[in-house]
């Protein structure tokens, strides 16, 4: 992302609630993306796929947050959640990190003639006329739902959940995927991942008796971090070497000498 260059800031944002929320770190995360956003269309080339962006876009992650913000990673995903729920903006994952897209990005950075025609219009969380009124209830309805993901993040969950090894009856599909996802969002490499259930899978230490003792997906991938010993490709043990013990013969022998 450019450093350089500037961004609009509306006196209304002082009057919104955004910036009138308790917590600070929301109107200062709320300045970070605006901060960060494209302000023109863009395609990015990732991991040989191509991304398509908007003004008032930007693939981020939460650690990239944190950094701009100056917040902890926590305090951003409280601060996201926020904006998300005042339509402020909303995001989608990918394989790459997330994409963030500031709603309503031109009422932030409008050119002069368009701030003369629209200068009584809110900027969050408030919308006029019918169709504004409809648009509002469509993204409140997805904010509701389950967390769109981009084909490209199915694509690789799918690689991982068919290399981890089965039977897995205490693994949840649906609650690996979020783990996976949120691996990902954090920075992980999704193909480390993969690689991981494959040499977990090839590991037969770690799997004994047909996989009666296997760990679960949701354990491979939570806080214990049990997935990244399993990244280096498997390498074969080097032969142990046991020192040399002389018999009491040996022994003997020497004395004699």
């Amino acid at each position: 992302m450019e450093r350089d260059g500037w961004i609009k800031l509306h006196r209304k944002l002082l009057e919104s609630p955004v910036w009138k929320n308790r917590n600070l770190n929301v109107g200062r995360m709320a300045v970070t993306c605006l901060l960060m956003a494209n302000h023109k269309e863009a395609t990015l080339g990732v991991g040989g796929s191509r991304i398509e962006l908007k003004p008032g876009d930007f693939l981020t992650s939460i650690p990239s947050l944190a950094t701009a913000s100056g917040l902890s990673e926590r305090q951003v995903r409280t601060a996201q959640d926020n904006l998300k729920n005042l339509d402020f903006l909303t995001w989608k994952l990918t394989g790459f990190g997330r994409v963030v897209s500031i709603i309503n990005w031109g009422s932030y950075q409008l050119a002069e003639k368009e701030h003369d025609r629209e200068v009584d219009r809110p900027l969050t969380g408030e919308r006029q006329g019918v169709d504004s009124k409809q648009e509002g209830k469509k993204v409140k309805n997805v904010n509701k739902g389950e967390k769109k993901h981009s084909p490209e993040s199915d694509k690789l969950f799918k690689e991982f959940w068919d290399n981890y090894p089965k039977p897995d009856r205490r693994s949840v599909k649906s609650k690996t995927k979020e783990l996976f996802l949120k691996l990902i969002e954090d920075g992980k490499n999704p193909h480390d991942l993969i690689r991981a259930a494959k040499n977990y899978a090839e590991d037969k230490d770690s799997i004994k008796d047909d996989g009666k003792y296997v760990v679960g997906s949701q354990v491979f991938l939570g806080p214990q971090r049990k997935w990244e010993p399993f990244v280096e490709d498997n390498v074969a043990a080097p032969p142990k070497v046991t020192a040399y013990q002389p018999s009491k013969a040996d022994l003997k022998a020497v004395e004699r000498k």
